[in-house]
């Protein structure tokens, strides 16, 4: 019967440990993570610190430039682009007027006039500025739309690679020479109204380099005094008004044109001959103070335009010296002093309408047309491509559509974070077994030089056949990815768990360890702690085009001189036996007064303890973290070498916030649930080490541990359990009886 006895009690003992074994896989859920040997990244040898994206022009408040989109409507996405590209400005204004828009027909690429509406070059100053058009060219592609405003070489590139059926050649070839260099022509100017007409000069200089010139007649047409390309429209309320650059780097500006009046085709960056009409004048008595941000005042029986000057000028032989109202030619001179309305102060154009209708043409047959070959396609590959500071970028050259084709010149254009190095043939120029075949014809290599996104694209493209005509050319651009930014440690342009864990994989270690990298030293403190992690995690989401902005420099205010946050064990003391798994929780117990709400981002916890009396198996959120609605992911265990003459180690556990939203106040609670093992039978005391606690944004929060734990560790439990006892009587009815008896475990 005793071994009956001993059957039944290791059958429910074992039942037991079977049980509390699959309750402690409920309850932790993590498996015990064993400290690994850190990842080094391809770039660590750089030891390159990741930096701050690129500087932003932005207002006082902080906030991104406020756009006034009263004259325009945009597509879909362009707003963010036109920020981000108008807070990199150093205008010295945070408030832009969008003036005018024009699209493409396949509404991929779009072009905008616009100007600073506060700042040293407000409106004020900007009217009648010889240098003040601005322009902006915006660009749909995969990831968005991508803008940039004509301050660089990243504009040219993108203005370069638009279609001639958008921004024609010729409008590209004025307006990139002249805005990288001085006049280089000679041009013929001519009043601005039609040939044998004379209007009359009716104020001299004013808005610092504009005249007042009225039509005393009926024929109100504003024309254009020169070819040029047109840089500024702008259409208010009432009125509009027009820029135009010449050929020599000149601009000539045109107001109060009527708002409903312009004439066909008048936008940005179209080309316009001389003598073409801009739009006919609005007459009568008006005000207009809004829409083109001007205030404009006519008398009744007047219509006249507000011709701008770039200063110094000459039209039709009469010369105009800046700021003095005087015009001069051979012996003659006019002035406007105390008032231009002398009989003798008219002007007679020579300046011929290009826009009069002409005849229709008598038909004629036309000629068999003849089919137009497939343009060639030109492109460089990758389109995307990820890389660091000094490290080399190699993109392919490739060409399509190739059948019939004798030469091909080209040459690039790319932003200035990049260095070109060489470009080598890597492929004869001969006709691929496919037509439409893409035939890798060259290799170039650059040098990334600093951080940010660039552009490489085709400056000048010239396809010959092999008939000698020249093939039509369409080309395909790259974007280089240098570095993405801040907190992007797998270069793919945005911020995500991956990168935090990337972080993780060197945390915690100093710039003397081994496993330190100063990449991931995101605040350049010499060592990678749990508030590197939060700078990034807090960061998650934010991509390179779209960056969260980087982390406040500031401290939290602690109005107390106590620390911000006390932390204690719960129990103080435990009694279990050896290879039990429990838990002890860490609680916040005291919170000192802040000056603003304190939003717990990240925390990291150093529990020490005999090496054989203890393993640290997971740690998880408590109700503070969870009833926050915060989204958070454990960090991995970190177990350190023994201490030089102890028996002691420690365990580093800590936990990063992946989602910050807005939280009460911290008060006492219970922060984190630690689950452990009992390794070893004694009475083993332990504690809480070191606590280190960052905001949402990953800068410190004063903490400390207060208190020692103890923990009684024996070799196991006796177990009383009911006996079972049958006994049988042959003679008589059978009956059970129940007896209790001891069972050593």
């Amino acid at each position: 019967m005793p071994n009956i006895h001993r059957l039944i009690l290791m059958t429910l003992w074992g039942t037991a440990l079977l049980g509390a074994s699959a309750f402690t896989l409920v309850q932790t859920r993590l498996p015990v993570v064993q400290p690994a040997a850190a990842a080094t990244p391809p770039w660590a040898h750089l030891q390159k610190r990741v930096v701050a994206p690129l500087p932003m022009q932005v207002s006082a408040a902080g906030q991104a430039p406020d756009i006034n989109t009263t004259n325009v409507t945009l597509p879909e996405g362009l707003l963010p682009a036109i920020q981000t590209a108008l807070a990199q400005q150093s205008e010295g204004a945070s408030q832009f007027l969008l003036a005018s828009l024009r699209q493409s027909a396949a509404g991929d690429w779009a072009i905008l006039s616009y100007a600073p509406v506060d700042g040293p070059n407000a409106t004020e100053t900007y009217i009648g500025e010889g240098t003040a058009a601005r322009v902006l060219l915006a660009q749909r592609t995969a990831a968005g739309w991508v803008a940039q405003t004509q301050t660089g070489d990243a504009f040219d590139a993108l203005l370069a690679q638009a279609p001639p059926e958008f921004i024609s050649p010729a409008a590209k070839t004025l307006f990139l020479n002249q805005r990288r260099s001085n006049a280089v022509s000679a041009v013929d100017y001519k009043w601005p109204w039609a040939i044998g007409l004379s209007w009359r000069w009716m104020q001299g200089w004013h808005y610092k380099s504009a005249h007042d010139i009225g039509t005393d007649g009926n024929d109100k047409r504003v024309l254009a005094s020169a070819d040029g390309v047109i840089t500024y429209v702008c259409q208010g309320n009432l009125g509009a008004a027009v820029r135009i650059k010449h050929a020599d780097g000149q601009e000539t500006g045109y107001w109060h044109i009527n708002a409903g009046q312009l004439a066909p085709g008048i936008a940005v960056l179209q080309t316009v001959k001389q003598g073409q009409m801009l739009g006919v004048l609005r007459p009568g008595s008006w005000t207009d103070t809004q829409g083109c941000q001007q205030y404009t005042s006519q008398t009744a029986n007047s219509a006249h335009v507000h011709w701008e000057l770039p200063g110094d000028f000459t039209v039709e032989g009469w010369t105009i010296s800046a700021s003095v109202s005087a015009f001069s030619k051979d012996s003659v001179t006019k002035t406007c002093s105390g008032g231009c309305w002398q009989a003798a102060n008219f002007f007679t154009s020579s300046n011929n309408p290009s826009g009069n209708p002409t005849p229709t043409p008598t038909a004629t047959a036309l000629p068999t047309a003849t089919p137009t070959p497939a343009p060639v396609n030109l492109s460089l590959l990758p389109t995307a491509i990820y890389t660091r500071p000094n490290m080399p970028v190699l993109l392919a050259i490739g060409i399509s559509n190739t059948a019939n084709i004798s030469g091909v010149t080209y040459s690039l254009a790319y932003s200035s974070s990049l260095t070109l190095v060489a470009i080598t043939a890597t492929a004869p120029m001969t006709v691929p077994p496919v037509p439409t075949a893409t035939l890798l014809i060259a290799q170039a290599e650059f040098s990334a030089t600093q951080y940010g996104i660039a552009s490489v694209n085709f400056a000048t493209v010239t396809v010959t056949g092999t008939n000698g005509l020249t093939r039509s050319v369409l080309t395909h651009g790259a974007q280089v990815y240098i570095g993405g930014c801040a907190g992007d440690f797998d270069l793919d342009s945005g911020i995500e768990l991956n990168d935090v864990q990337q972080v993780a994989l060197h945390w915690p270690s100093q710039i003397s360890d081994t496993v330190y990298a100063a990449d991931y030293d995101v605040d350049g403190s010499a060592a990678i702690d749990i508030a590197d992690l939060q700078r990034v995690a807090y960061r998650i989401g934010s991509t390179c085009l779209n960056p969260v902005s980087e982390p406040i420099t500031a401290s939290l205010a602690i109005t107390a001189p106590n620390p911000a946050l006390t932390l204690t064990l719960q129990p103080v003391s435990a009694t279990t036996f050896v290879g039990n798994v429990f838990t002890v929780t860490v609680m916040i117990s005291e919170v000192a007064p802040l000056t603003e709400t304190l939003d717990l981002g990240a925390f990291a916890l150093e529990v020490t303890h005999e090496i054989t009396a203890l393993r640290v198996l997971a740690i998880t959120p408590g109700d503070l973290l969870l009833n926050s609605g915060r989204n958070s992911v454990s960090l991995p265990i970190r177990q350190s070498a023994p201490v030089s003459g102890t028996q002691s180690q420690s365990s580093l556990v800590g936990m990063v916030s992946l989602g910050v939203t807005p939280t009460l106040p911290f008060t006492s609670g219970v922060l984190a649930i630690l689950t452990l093992q009992a390794l070893d039978i004694g009475t083993h005391p332990w504690q809480l080490l070191h606590v280190q606690f960052t905001d949402k944004r990953g800068m410190p929060i004063p903490a400390q541990a207060v208190g020692d734990m103890q923990l009684e560790v024996t070799e196991g439990h006796r177990v009383w359990l009911p006996v079972l006892i049958l006994n049988h009587n042959s003679q008589a009815n059978s009956g059970i009886s129940i007896s209790s008896g001891v069972s050593p475990p």
